[in-house]
């Protein structure tokens, strides 16, 4: 009981919390984000990246490290949708990468330099490498990115 007499209010028995992070129906590539609120969520779909399944997969894992659990720091949409942004140009730059990696044991040095490259002269550079470098921390298989590592 609360100091007013006022017991606590409890869900129903039945109750169960919203599936959050990567949802089994998605064969490893659907990430449903919740909101802190709770009235909103999204499902952000991996599978449309012009990666191979496993690029698709870890990048999916990635982004699920970021946002599929209530104790990231993501917590807004706004946040979410960067790093979503973030994965997804990066898949673009893979995709055009010769050779382009078919696994995240594939990912080198110069996948990631592709990606610099590719915002080279943007004001936006820093941003998006930054970005990138967020989403990828403390990702297995991460190549070192310019400047530090993941």
């Amino acid at each position: 009981m609360s100091r007013g007499g006022r017991r606590a209010s409890l869900p129903e028995p039945s109750w169960q919390p919203p599936q959050r992070g990567i949802l089994p129906e998605g064969g490893g590539t659907l990430v449903r984000f919740l909101e802190e609120s709770g009235r909103r969520s999204r499902t952000y779909d991996f599978s449309k990246f012009k990666v191979t399944p496993a690029m698709q997969q870890w990048l999916a894992r990635s982004f699920s490290r970021r946002v599929g659990t209530a104790r990231t720091s993501s917590k807004r949409f706004g946040t979410a949708e960067g790093h979503f942004y973030t994965a997804s140009s990066f898949a673009d730059v893979l995709a055009d990468c010769d050779p382009q990696p078919t696994s995240p044991d594939g990912l080198t040095g110069q996948h990631i330099q592709a990606y610099v490259d590719f915002y080279e002269g943007r004001p936006v550079q820093q941003h998006y490498v930054k970005r990138l470098r967020t989403l990828l921390r403390g990702t297995p298989n991460c190549p070192r990115m310019p400047g530090r590592r993941c």
